[in-house]
């Protein structure tokens, strides 16, 4: 009976033992748990606030980001009797070079200004931008063209088959194809092929093939593509004639800052080499639409 009693207790203690043990690693646990969640926590914290200093900065910084201005010509020449001027003139300096020295003008400094007007002369024209920008809406108009004509044949076959104004009709939403502009028009195109698959076995027997629209996929791809060449073209137009605008204004003020350097040495020396570096401001460059030059006139002792 002892003995019985003796191994009830060492099995209660036991028990009661293994269960503090169990409570023991669970609390344990738990509290790990609890710090790790408290951990991850505190870093998610730190690296949301990183984040929003990182994020805010780049905002910052592209709303302070100088925007480039629009670039306006600062002369009325035109830009090839610019560019004859100012190779007239740097001929003219090369002459005289050894007088304009004196004022700091130098063969290098010539031949920087004429590396400067090379590279404006052979910039591309805006009437050679407008011409490539009228060819890509012209084979984008004839691509769009193709696409109304193989949309039709197919609103035709939906019409026959399901009636005007139905709901599976309607489900192509092809409507008027004349009155749709590029972007409703690529839509409408791509919705065809969607439809088309999904009922082409009811219009097969009025002749809709998976070719056809397989055909009307790649006029789609073709079409976007174009539309997106002409997109490029037009930014591409505005961009090079900003280039274009900028650097004729370059040539241009460095032109007649030279001009002005010259004039200033033959001033009272040479009534006809001072005449030769006068600028007017006119679409010739001469005095021919009867402005006064840009520069001083010739003075009086010298007339």
């Amino acid at each position: 009976m002892a003995s019985c009693c003796s191994f009830f207790i060492i099995s209660i203690f036991k028990t009661v033992f293994l269960f503090n043990t169990v409570l023991i690693i669970y609390i344990s646990f738990n509290s790990f748990t609890l710090y790790i969640n408290y951990y991850f926590n505190i870093l998610n914290y730190i690296n949301n606030y990183i984040l929003t200093i990182f994020t805010g900065n780049i905002v910052y910084k592209i709303k302070n980001m100088p925007i480039k201005q629009e670039q306006t010509r600062a002369y009325k020449i035109e830009d090839a009797n610019l560019i004859t001027m100012s190779k007239t003139k740097i001929a003219y300096m090369r002459r005289d070079l050894v007088k304009l020295a004196e004022f700091g003008i130098t063969a290098a400094m010539l031949t920087a200004l004429e590396t400067q007007i090379n590279a404006f002369e052979a910039f591309a024209t805006d009437r050679e931008l407008i011409g490539m920008q009228e060819l890509a809406t012209e084979n984008k108009d004839a691509k769009a063209l193709e696409l109304r004509d193989a949309l039709e044949p197919i609103r035709v076959r939906a019409e026959t088959k399901y009636g005007y104004g139905t709901a599976k009709y309607k489900t192509f939403g092809i409507g008027e194809i004349s009155r749709w502009d590029d972007a409703n028009l690529l839509i409408v195109g791509r919705r065809v092929v969607r439809v088309g698959t999904i009922y082409l076995a009811d219009l097969a027997p009025l002749g809709l093939t998976a070719a056809m629209l397989s055909s009307l996929t790649t006029i789609c791809n073709d079409f976007e593509n174009l539309i997106i060449s002409q997109g490029i073209k037009i930014g591409e137009r505005d961009i090079t004639q900003e280039d274009r605008v900028e650097m004729g204004n370059g040539i241009f003020v460095q032109l007649k800052n030279y001009c002005r350097l010259a004039k200033t040495a033959w001033r009272t020396l040479d009534a006809a080499k001072y005449n030769d570096y006068l600028i007017y401001d006119s679409p010739s460059g001469t005095a021919a639409e009867g402005l006064p030059p840009l520069t001083d006139p010739i003075p009086e002792d010298l007339q």
